[in-house]
C-alpha cells in the first residue's frame, strides 16, 4: 500500500469514527439518572482512567470495540484485584496507632476519613474479536461526618453477573499487534463493536446517624453471624439488570508509531435494576459517554504509551474533572504507569513474567458516588493479579 493511498484511507477512517461518535454521543446526552460506577481494572486506575482507546485489559468491560484488535486466544482463569484505602499516607498512620478507649476519642479520630474496600474476580475467555467474561466485585465504602450530629454516610454492592461482546473490523489486520516488538510497515484499521452484561446486584446506599437505636439494635443482635447479616438487616436491596455498551475504535501505524481513537458509550439507555421485592429501588447504572486518544512508540524491547480521555462527555460537570492522562512505560516484563486527572495522582509498577502478572499501585479519587458535606479526597491502593493465563495465536 503507498503513502497516499494509506492516507486516504486514514481519513475516511477518522471520518467515520467521528460521524459513529458524534451518534453515541447525542444518544448519551439525552438521558440522566443516578449514578454508579461500572468495574474498572486496576491499569485503567492507575493510568489516571486515560483508557478508552488503549484498554488492553478487559476491552469488553471499558470499549468492546478495542476487541478488533485482539487476534489471539487467551484463557484467565485465575484473575482478580483488590483495592483499599491506602493507610501508608500522611496522617493515616497516626489516626490509627494508639487507638483510645473513650467512645466519643475514637469517633473524633475517624471524623472524615473514608473507608474503602473493592474486591474482584474476572475470569475470561477471549477467541480473537470476542470475549467472554464472568465477574464478581465486591465495593464497600463509608465516611463519618458532622461532628455535632456524627452521621455514617454507608455505600454498598456486591455484583455478580456475565458480559460478553464482540467487534467487527476492517483494514490490515496484520497491523494490530499488542506485542512491545514492533514490525514497521504501515496501516489502518476500524472497529466498531458492542457488549451486554448481565448484573445481579445487591446494595445499600444511606445514611445512619451514628448513635441512633437503629445501630444500636443492629449491633446487640445476636442473630447477625456476618457482614452480609448485617447489611441486610439495615436495608439492602437486591435485583438485576442487563446493560448494553458499544464502541468504535480507529487505529493506525506507521513505523515504529501507533496513533489510536476511540469513543464508547457505557449502559446504552441506562441499565436500570429491577428489584426482587415490590417497593424496592436500586439506583440505575447511568449511560456515560467516553472518548479517547493513545499514542504508542515500540522501538525493540521498550515502549511508550501516552494516552488522554475526557470520561463523562454526558455529564453536567466541570471540564477539569473529565479529563483523564495516562502514561505507561517499559520493556516486555516490567512497565511503570502514571496518571493524572483533576489534580489527582496515580502511579504504580507491573511486572509481567510467566506464570504470574503482578501489578501494585496507589492512586486518588474524590469521594463517591455518594455525596459529602464537603469534597473529600481519599489515596487508594490496588493489587491486580493474574496467574496462568494462556495466550495462543490464532
Amino acid at each position: 500500500m503507498d503513502g497516499q493511498t494509506c492516507q486516504q484511507q486514514g481519513k475516511r477512517g477518522i471520518g467515520r469514527i467521528f460521524l459513529l461518535g458524534l451518534g453515541l454521543f447525542l444518544a448519551a446526552s439525552s438521558t440522566r439518572a443516578d449514578e454508579q460506577v461500572w468495574y474498572r481494572p486496576g491499569e485503567a486506575l492507575l493510568m489516571g482512567g486515560g483508557y478508552t482507546a488503549y484498554g488492553q485489559e478487559m476491552p469488553v468491560m471499558q470499549n468492546p470495540a478495542l476487541l478488533g484488535r485482539a487476534y489471539q486466544a487467551r484463557i484467565s482463569a485465575l484473575e482478580g484485584q483488590l483495592s483499599i484505602t491506602n493507610l501508608l499516607e500522611d496522617g493515616a498512620q497516626e489516626r490509627f496507632s494508639d487507638m483510645p478507649h473513650d467512645v466519643f476519642a475514637v469517633e473524633d479520630r475517624l471524623q472524615g476519613f473514608p473507608i474503602y474496600v473493592q474486591a474482584g474476580y474476572t475470569p475470561g475467555l477471549r477467541l480473537g474479536p470476542f470475549e467472554f467474561r464472568y465477574f464478581v466485585n465486591y465495593e464497600h465504602q463509608h465516611i463519618l461526618l458532622n461532628k455535632v450530629a456524627p452521621m455514617l454516610k454507608f455505600n454498598y454492592h456486591y455484583d455478580q453477573g456475565l458480559v460478553a461482546g464482540f467487534a467487527y473490523s476492517w483494514g490490515e489486520k496484520s497491523f494490530v499487534n499488542t506485542k512491545v516488538r514492533s514490525a514497521g510497515g504501515e496501516g489502518h484499521h476500524f472497529s466498531i463493536g458492542a457488549a451486554a452484561k448481565l448484573i445481579n446486584r445487591e446494595e445499600l446506599h444511606s445514611d445512619f446517624a451514628l448513635y441512633s437505636t437503629t445501630l444500636l439494635n443492629l449491633i446487640n443482635d445476636e442473630e447477625n453471624k456476618d457482614y452480609e447479616d448485617y447489611v441486610d438487616a439495615l436495608g439492602a436491596q437486591k435485583g438485576r439488570g442487563l446493560g448494553v455498551d458499544a464502541g468504535v475504535d480507529y487505529f493506525y501505524k506507521w513505523g515504529d508509531n501507533v496513533f489510536a481513537a476511540g469513543l464508547t458509550v457505557q449502559d446504552i439507555g441506562t441499565t436500570s435494576f429491577t428489584p426482587q421485592e415490590d417497593g424496592e429501588h436500586l439506583a440505575a447504572q447511568a449511560m456515560t459517554a467516553n472518548a479517547g486518544i493513545m499514542w504508542r512508540k515500540a522501538m525493540d524491547d521498550f515502549e511508550m504509551v501516552l494516552t488522554a480521555d475526557m470520561r463523562g462527555i454526558n455529564k453536567k460537570y466541570d471540564l477539569q474533572k473529565k479529563l483523564h492522562f495516562g502514561l505507561k512505560l517499559g520493556a516486555p516484563y516490567i512497565h511503570l504507569l502514571g496518571g493524572f486527572y483533576n489534580q489527582h495522582l496515580s502511579y504504580g509498577l507491573q511486572v509481567r513474567l510467566w506464570p504470574v502478572e503482578l501489578l501494585v499501585g496507589s492512586y486518588e479519587v474524590d469521594m463517591g458516588p455518594m455525596e459529602t458535606e464537603r469534597p473529600v479526597t481519599t489515596k487508594r491502593l490496588v493489587v491486580f493479579f493474574r496467574l496462568f493465563d494462556l495466550d495462543l495465536d490464532l
